[in-house]
């Protein structure tokens, strides 16, 4: 069963500061992830106020997450360079 994708405002804002050649890499990841949501290990954050955040690795960039499974939806909230995604602030 493939999960509808929904990109966040915030997400969109992100991709934009990837580089070009990386965002059809991002796409094409965040397809597999909704096709194959049932045998991925979903990564979630450890900091209680991201309860139900997950993160997608692929290579220095991190793309943060929620999942829904009753209306099978996974919500793409935003994606940063590893060196900036759990820096605070």
């Amino acid at each position: 069963m493939t999960y509808r994708l929904i990109y966040e405002k915030r997400f969109l804002e992100d991709l934009e500061s990837i580089p070009v050649k990386d965002r059809h890499k991002v796409k094409q990841r965040l397809e597999w992830l909704a096709e194959n949501v049932r045998q991925v290990r979903h990564i979630p954050l450890k900091e209680t106020r991201f309860e139900g955040v997950y993160r997608l690795r692929l290579a220095n960039l991190r793309i943060f997450y929620l999942l829904e499974h009753k209306s099978s939806t996974i919500y793409v909230l935003s994606i940063k360079d590893r060196r900036e995604a759990y820096r605070r602030g």
